[in-house]
């Protein structure tokens, strides 16, 4: 009887720490943070390339002198892809396009604007937009007020620690709405979508340092990480940090961030696939006349036949080479017939 029960205790014994055993590695096994209302997905970034591709072959096969606006207009689209902004905005003020643009297309020249510095004509140019896509409304509201912290920041009128972005992500109102629930979701969540949408328009064909955009993302994250969840702040932390490596008050709550995701045992989301590096375009300016040059000196070659040399009209290599010396050779025999002919004159007289 005692060895029976010795036994049971013994099988109990294992099955406790089985299961002990399996609580603990389900535990520890790392997981996805769950994020049903809202998520950061994809953002675009740079040109299509088999778009820019197409539209540099077609220029390069037409002629320029065959160009109507609309390719003079292409070419402009081209040359803001490939970073020569210069000559894109020289097009621009000469073409003013307007005509049949897509949202896109409007995108491509607000970013040479603000490249440019043309802050006025950035502006004029978001209103547009709203006026063509009336829906954009909301969005470009906020695109409008990180182009304005932009010009405050080259403008050095702009301080960091007493100002902010944007101050609606402050209000205490958001709170009181309880996740999931009929104002979260009706209010809330489509605020959010409106924000990622202005951000996913600005950062699109911007690669470079910006400040004002790090700043957009910093406090859009930290929205994210009181009313959303600590995947997509650590997400818009990191764009932050992308466009601004120098901001102290990022790298300290991206750091934060990490932690407590180590400490739940979240999943990070990776950044390279959320948000890629910009594909670049594989032409740029240099390279677009170089090739059209290469077209034209073909095709005036192709006009005329190769150069003839007649054999009967060579020189002998030999004596061209020896030419000089024949002078020289010539030049003292003639120099010595005068002096013997002198010397003998003089003397006939003497005589």
């Amino acid at each position: 009887m005692k060895n029976k029960l010795s036994l049971c205790l013994l099988l109990l014994n294992f099955v406790w720490i089985s299961l002990s055993a399996s609580s603990q590695s389900e535990a520890s096994f790392p997981k996805k943070e769950s994020r049903p209302y809202f998520k950061l997905l994809p953002y675009p970034r740079g040109f299509e390339k088999d778009s820019l591709e197409h539209m540099m072959s077609y220029l390069l096969e037409k002629p320029g002198k065959h160009w109507d606006r609309k390719d003079s207009l292409q070419y402009m689209y081209t040359l803001i892809g490939s970073s020569n902004y210069d000559l894109a905005y020289k097009i621009f003020e000469q073409q003013s396009p307007l005509e049949n643009l897509t949202e896109d297309q409007f995108h491509i020249i607000q970013h040479m604007l603000l490249y440019k510095y043309r802050y006025k004509e950035y502006h004029e140019w978001l209103k547009l937009e709203e006026a063509y896509f009336p829906y954009t409304k909301k969005q470009i509201e906020i695109r409008s007020r990180i182009a304005e912290v932009n010009r405050k920041q080259v403008d050095r009128v702009w301080s960091l620690k007493d100002s902010v972005l944007f101050p609606e992500l402050l209000d205490p109102r958001w709170k009181s709405y309880k996740k999931g629930g009929q104002e979260y979701l009706s209010i809330l969540v489509p605020l959010l979508r409106e924000y990622d949408d202005a951000l996913r328009d600005e950062t699109k064909y911007e690669s470079a340092s910006n400040r004002a955009l790090s700043l957009a993302f910093y406090e859009f994250g930290k929205f994210l990480k009181k009313h959303v969840s600590l995947s997509d702040a650590y997400i818009a932390y990191s764009i932050s940090r992308y466009y601004d490596k120098y901001n102290n008050d990022v790298a300290v709550d991206l750091r934060a961030i990490k932690n407590e995701m180590n400490k739940r045992n979240y999943i990070f989301p990776s950044i390279r696939e959320i948000f890629p590096k910009q594909r670049k375009g594989i032409f740029n300016y240099k390279k677009i006349m170089e090739k059209r040059k290469a077209q034209q000196d073909s095709t005036l070659h192709a006009d005329y036949p190769p150069l003839k040399i007649d054999p009967d009209k060579l020189e002998d290599p030999v004596v061209k080479g020896l030419w000089d010396e024949f002078i020289l050779i010539g030049g003292l025999v003639l120099i010595l017939i005068c002096v013997l002919v002198f010397i003998r004159i003089d003397k006939k007289r003497k005589e």
